[in-house]
């Protein structure tokens, strides 16, 4: 049993020292009674542990905020505002906690313990303490996240007896030794940790990525070794050098046999350093440069030859000298000497440019800066010299670059910045370096932020990244192309499954009202949509346009997609506003298998049109023959005799389109075949314009001879339109010539009433010039 303990006091308002003090007291009093109890002792021990995380964060607070004054490269007013969320939120967890353990108490007459048992059991209410525990956990841990993103600042210098001496600010590092380190690498996700927490840990870590105080670095001429080189060589003012064709030419003659005493003789009597060979605009000093022997070079250079001697390329001396790999001493001579460190080459690449590209690992970067080097110098091509080292995978010196204070967010000539072009070089190494550097990860540049980038280049290692890194999830690009969205389209279920694991919203709409659900159903993406069902999407979201993602898969002809979207309950009667149902759209666009996974989800198909109510979906596929699709709409047991006006049954669509196997599989399935039309027509008055068609149904029984409710036959029809052959084969069977009080030519004429004419079947053919078929009916009686 625990025994009585002094509460630690009311929690809410105390000073950073109280609240230090009354976690231990909590950790201290939770681990005595875990030990001490039989009943939940998991529960209890685990809110020890917690309390002593607690408090270590608490006094890492504490020292952070003591120290930060004194380094001054943090403002604590910052650390104080982005933390302050959670050390309430923990403020108030230790106060629920310290009110739980104090009923906790010995068995006495007026405890909660009830020993009439014989065995201890203590009664409160574990699930809230279990909830608490989860609440300071989570509080903890973003106040451990929010830490890890402040650096630590110490100056330190490099050993003694170097060259260049300069200092460097040392911070906690990754595990590719980077200058800064995101949180997540030391926190899981599992930490729950909410896009709020994200973001202020980026405000803290990114507030400490500013200037760097350049480099110290020692005057060549301090140098023991080159000191002498420099007195006895260099040129007092006014010199006068001698110049001919013989002094040139051993002057260059000793530079090929590498013969340092010739040199230094000739360069002693003051021949002139500059003056190249006969025939040649190679000047000595080039010569000696690509030679690669850095002593010719060293007294040259001293000797006071032109450092601004360009070569082929526009690159000068000094440039030509970093690109050729060339130690940081010889670099640092060359700048003391005079070289301009600003010069550029053809293609506008400063000596910055070439050292950062270089796979050198020396202080040439640093002995440049020193000099004065203009450190965010855009080429041609708008590159700064970071932008050059990330495309050549130069880690160190992109680490040297942002110490001597490079921006990591300039924008190159098509806006993107340093990550964006590690993203399209689909580097993931680099990716994460440069977050680690603090690069901004929400950054929009053309049409996508960076994560969206990563994800429409195929590239989920990145994505992953960034996302580990604490790339907001729900960032829309310029045109609402959001990252699920991207993924969805880009089928990229890891990405998706990471996405949605962060909280990504799949309900959020991007251009034109898109949903992921739809770019899924527009990409025909089943596995995608199971993953978005799953996630609780919901299944008939409309567009803009009022499409829903059944809609679109039905438009595209995805119909694996839509044969899903079906099978978990998707509205299979939906129409966009002004628009037809999905299963009308489907028939019209010939996808019939689509067409037929509607039917067996349900869809109405007996319903007319919008725009055409002598139609449905039966009659619709009757008139384009789409005989599988009818076929599945017996098997669904729809009615074969439905009429829409003017009486037509799903065979008159089917006549009229002059379908055989349509008609045949009709009148096989049950389809009345002596249903008549409103106006008295059978099925023969529509099929006149097929002579196949009339043979068929004469066949099938019907009566050529039969007269609507106007008087007109078959015969007058076919002779009104023009449809010889049908003429001729109704004459040859017999059929009547007989006067007709009303013939209307198309069924809008009937609908309105229109004029209309009369007479027999040669009249009618020659009030409609038809005069081959007029004399044909009239010439008939005299044939037989």
């Amino acid at each position: 049993m625990c025994p009585a303990m002094d509460s630690p006091g009311r929690l809410p308002g105390a000073g950073l020292v109280d609240l230090i003090r009354t976690a231990q007291l909590l950790a201290d009093r939770y681990t005595l009674v875990a030990n001490s109890l039989n009943t939940a002792p998991v529960t209890l021990a685990s809110l020890a542990t917690e309390c002593r995380a607690v408090t270590d964060a608490l006094r890492r607070f504490k020292y952070l905020r003591e120290t930060i004054p004194e380094t001054l490269v943090f403002d604590p007013v910052l650390l104080d505002q982005s933390c302050h969320d959670a050390l309430h939120s923990i403020s108030n967890s230790l106060s629920s906690l310290d009110i739980y353990s104090t009923r906790i108490r010995p068995a006495t007459s007026d405890s909660a313990v009830d020993m009439s048992s014989g065995q201890l059991t203590i009664v409160w209410n574990e699930d809230s303490l279990k909830q608490i525990l989860h609440e300071i956990k989570t509080s903890r841990q973003s106040l451990a996240f929010l830490l890890n993103c402040v650096p630590r600042s110490v100056w330190n210098s490099l050993h003694k007896g170097q060259c260049l001496h300069y200092r460097l600010s040392e911070h906690v590092t990754s595990k590719n030794h980077s200058t800064f380190m995101h949180s997540s690498r030391l926190v899981s996700w599992d930490c729950a940790i909410s896009p709020a927490v994200l973001n202020k840990g980026s405000r803290l870590r990114l507030s400490t990525i500013g200037p760097r105080r350049r480099p110290e670095v020692c005057p060549v001429s301090d140098i023991s070794e080159v000191h002498l080189a420099l007195k006895r060589l260099k040129p007092p003012p006014g010199t006068l050098y001698k110049q001919s064709m013989r002094t040139t030419k051993d002057l260059h003659d000793a530079i090929d046999r590498e013969d340092e005493a010739a040199l230094v003789k000739l360069l002693l009597q003051r021949i002139d350093p500059s003056t190249p060979r006969i025939g040649s605009k190679i000047s000595p000093l080039r010569r000696a440069l690509n030679r690669q022997i850095p002593s010719l070079v060293t007294f040259l250079a001293v000797a006071g030859a032109d450092l601004e001697d360009r070569g082929d390329e526009g690159d000068t001396i000094l440039i030509s000298a970093v690109k050729l790999g060339y130690a940081d001493k010889i670099i640092a001579l060359l700048c003391e000497l005079g070289a301009d460190v600003n010069a550029v080459d053809n293609l506008g690449c400063s000596a910055v440019h070439h050292a950062a590209m270089s796979a050198s690992d020396d202080d040439t970067l640093a002995v440049l800066v020193h000099a004065g080097a203009d450190i965010d110098r855009r080429d041609l091509g708008t590159r700064t010299p970071l932008v050059a080292a990330v495309q050549n995978y130069r880690f160190n010196a992109i680490e040297k670059l942002l110490e001597f204070g490079a921006d990591l967010e300039l924008r190159l000539q098509n806006g993107r910045t340093a990550l964006h072009v590690a993203i399209s070089m689909r580097s993931s190494p680099m990716t994460e370096f440069l977050s680690d550097q603090g690069a901004y990860l929400d950054r929009r540049v053309n049409e996508h932020t960076a994560l969206t980038y990563a994800i429409a280049t195929a590239c989920p290692d990145i994505a992953e990244v960034l996302i580990d890194a604490g790339a907001d999830v729900d960032l829309p690009s310029s045109k609402g192309n959001f990252p699920l969205l991207a993924a969805a389209a880009a089928g990229d279920l890891l990405t998706m499954k990471l996405l949605l694991s962060r909280g990504a919203k799949y309900d959020a709409a991007g251009g034109e009202g898109y949903l992921p659900i739809h770019m899924a159903a527009h990409k025909n993406r089943v596995e995608v949509l199971q993953l978005l069902f799953k996630a609780g999407s919901p299944i008939d979201p409309t567009t803009e346009h009022g499409e829903t993602p059944l809609t679109i898969a039905m438009h595209l002809g995805c119909f694996e997609a839509a044969q899903f979207l079906i099978e978990v309950g998707a509205d299979v009667d939906h129409s966009a506003p002004g628009a037809e149902r999905i299963i009308c759209q489907a028939l019209k666009t010939g996808n019939t298998r689509i067409a037929m996974a509607l039917i067996r989800g349900g869809a109405d198909l007996t319903t007319p049109l919008l725009r055409n109510t002598s139609m449905t979906p039966l009659h619709l596929a009757a008139h384009y023959g789409q005989n599988d699709v009818l076929a599945t709409m017996v098997s669904a047991g729809v009615d074969l005799d439905t009429r829409t006006w003017p009486g037509f049954t799903p065979l008159f669509s089917a006549v009229k389109a002059g379908h055989l196997a349509t008609v045949r599989l009709l009148v096989t399935a049950g389809a009345h075949l002596r249903a008549r039309s409103t106006s008295g027509a059978n099925l023969l008055f529509f099929g006149t314009a097929e002579p196949a068609m009339m043979k068929l149904l004469m066949e099938l029984g019907l009566d050529m001879h039969e007269r609507d409710h106007h008087g007109a036959t078959p015969l007058h029809y076919a002779a009104v339109k023009g449809h010889a052959a049908t003429v001729k084969l109704l004459l040859q069977r017999g059929a009547k010539v007989v006067h007709a009080s009303a013939v209307f030519e198309t069924l809008q004429d009937y609908k309105k009433k229109s004029p209309y004419r009369q007479g027999t079947p040669g009249g009618l053919a020659r009030q409609k010039d038809h005069v081959k078929i007029a004399r044909l009916v009239e010439g008939w009686k005299f044939k037989t």
